[in-house]
């Protein structure tokens, strides 16, 4: 990332894991300079320097998400390795990729139970192992199984997520990756919010409010397919052939919608509902990319060119609104269960809709040269080109396009630290000359959006068994047990205390707490759960092992004599 003019954020797996973020949605908010905008419960939209971030890529392929909104699923983070956000890529918002994990090398699995407020269930499961005696093909599986409900009553939601990846070591410097991913979420959804005064002012219904029916439906599942073939050439240079296939498809949508009854009271409302089904969105994405050193003048530099194209086409989706109208209900006494029985379509009261069919074709070449003025001094020079077209066979003025698009690109990075790896280490030497005296905790000041953090109190409980490797605490009336991950790979989990030390997001310093002496003492640690956000209470645990002969007899062996450890933390703003 130092080499990169533009702003980069990176939420890696460890970060994700910190913070018991589930899905794209959860990490996008606690993102610095991202601001979430809901347009309902299932439809979101994301935005970065006041632009809406139009460009979601997997695998480095892109995916349109606002295309089919009302069918596209927030992926969930189980299957991912880290998300990389850059800024200023070709647009002012920002590019988010989605780094999806790979097998490791070595056997090894992890599992998660996740327990939380409103009937929150969650349980993970991810295994990795080589698939020959070779450990020339080896091959990884993730499954997710998650229940909940939420703050509103009569809202609930399931989840099941099953990911498999496979990698085969086709000679020394040539590898074939495939993959396959299911995301099928059945939830009640929330299809807009809640009705205001004339003047704008909220009429002062109860949080738990949830203006629809335990009937509500809006069911959907995604589908993809990935493949890469990469080649590593003897002198540096590399070629990297990659494809995908995502089918995002409705399984049915059954809303309530709220319209006012009444000029001059607020809370009298006419309820209908709206059945429609049918709609997809099939999206084929590939790349050519290569990329090498090369030398001029003395100097050697780096050179990246590429090829894309993504084509997208989007089904319609076809029903009926305004089915069975109920009229002058008043909001105040609105139940989910009782107050609106299920309608059914019927002729004559509904009125039909169709969804128009759309097809988007984009492709673009590029090019991107790294010219090493000096030692420090790096020029970054490129450009693309793009070809854009939209067709709606449908409507007379509904095809339209942009061809040779030109987009040039120019930056200059300087270095002004040295090596930074050298200079990691003095700044941690630093760091420990100025430890405060034992009995005397450091008192920080930490920032939230220019704000000062009011005083946080925690008091908890801390277990450690199998020496270390099984590491447990409560944190705010919940609880998180985790052990050390599984062997990584060449994109797989962070070994224990790959990260210690960094406490970076992208570059920014998380928030770190305020540590008392005693706690210092004790080795840094992965997996400290530091914030809950999403409930108010949780109970996380996470129990992973590798494969080891009598692996399982050594750890029963060890689980007697648990070593408690209690402690109060107090910070200080």
């Amino acid at each position: 990332m130092r080499g990169i003019p533009q702003p980069v954020s990176v939420a890696t797996r460890q970060w994700m894991d910190d913070r018991a973020l589930p899905d794209l949605h959860a990490v996008l908010q606690h993102t610095p300079g991202i601001t979430v905008d809901y347009i309902d419960s299932e439809r979101v939209n994301y935005y970065a320097r006041g632009h809406q971030i139009d460009t979601l890529q997997v695998d480095g392929l892109t995916l349109d998400q606002n295309a089919s909104a009302s069918i596209f699923i927030q992926p969930d983070t189980a299957m991912l390795d880290r998300i990389e956000i850059l800024r200023g890529a070709g647009h002012p918002s920002a590019a988010v990729n989605l780094v999806r994990k790979r097998p490791a090398r070595e056997a090894g699995g992890s599992a998660a139970l996740t327990l939380g407020s409103w009937d929150r269930r969650r349980a993970e499961a991810d295994l990795s192992r080589p698939l020959n005696d070779a450990g020339t093909v080896r091959g990884r599986a993730v499954a997710v199984a998650e229940a909940k409900g939420f703050f509103q009553t009569g809202r609930r939601e399931e989840r099941r997520a099953l990911y498999g990846v496979v990698e085969a070591d086709l000679g020394p410097r040539t590898m074939l990756t495939a993959s396959l991913q299911h995301t099928e979420p059945d939830a009640s959804g929330s299809w807009g919010g809640l009705p205001a005064n004339a003047d704008g002012s909220q009429l002062g219904l109860p949080r738990s409010t949830y203006l629809g029916t335990s009937w509500n439906r809006w069911d959907r599942h995604n589908d993809q397919a990935f493949a890469e073939l990469a080649h590593r050439l003897d002198n540096g240079w590399g070629l990297r052939l990659s494809a995908a296939h995502a089918r995002l498809r409705s399984d049915g949508f059954r809303q309530t919608s709220f319209t006012s009854a009444s000029a001059t009271d607020p809370d009298l409302v006419d309820v209908s509902t709206a059945i429609y089904d049918g709609g997809s969105s099939a999206q084929t994405a590939a790349a050519l990319v290569a990329d090498g050193p090369f030398t001029l003048l003395g100097r050697q530099h780096m050179l990246t060119v590429g090829a894309q194209t993504l084509h997208v086409k989007n089904t319609g989706t076809a029903g009926y609104w305004g089915v069975s109208p109920l009229r002058g209900v008043d909001l105040r006494s609105w139940n989910p269960y009782t107050s609106y029985p299920e309608p059914f379509y019927t002729p004559g009261n509904a009125t039909a809709y169709a969804g128009t069919p759309s097809q988007t074709q984009q492709q673009g070449i590029y090019s991107t040269a790294r010219l090493s003025l000096t030692g420090r001094l790096t020029a970054l020079v490129g450009a693309r080109m793009g070809w854009w077209r939209h067709d709606e066979p449908a409507t007379a003025s509904g095809s339209y396009g942009i061809a040779r698009a030109t987009t040039p690109y120019a930056g200059l990075v300087y270095d002004i630290g040295g090596d930074p790896h050298h200079r990691r280490g003095q700044g941690r030497r630093r760091h420990q000359q100025r430890q405060p005296r034992p009995g005397r905790p450091r008192q920080h000041r930490l920032l939230q959006g220019g704000r000062r953090q009011e005083p946080q109190r925690r008091l908890g409980a801390r277990s450690r068994r199998l020496g270390g490797s099984l590491q447990g605490r409560t944190v705010g009336g919940g609880a998180r047990v985790q052990s050390g991950a599984m062997p990584h790979g060449r994109r797989g989990h962070f070994p224990p205390g790959r990260l210690r030390g960094r406490r970076r997001h992208g570059g920014l310093p998380h928030q770190s707490p305020v540590r008392g002496a005693a706690q210092r003492q004790q080795p840094a640690r992965q997996g400290v759960l530091r914030q809950v956000r999403p409930h108010r209470h949780l109970l996380h645990l996470r129990r992973s092992a590798q494969r080891e002969p009598h692996a399982a007899r050594q750890l029963l062996s060890r689980l007697h004599g648990p070593l408690f450890r209690f402690f109060l933390n107090h910070q200080q703003p």
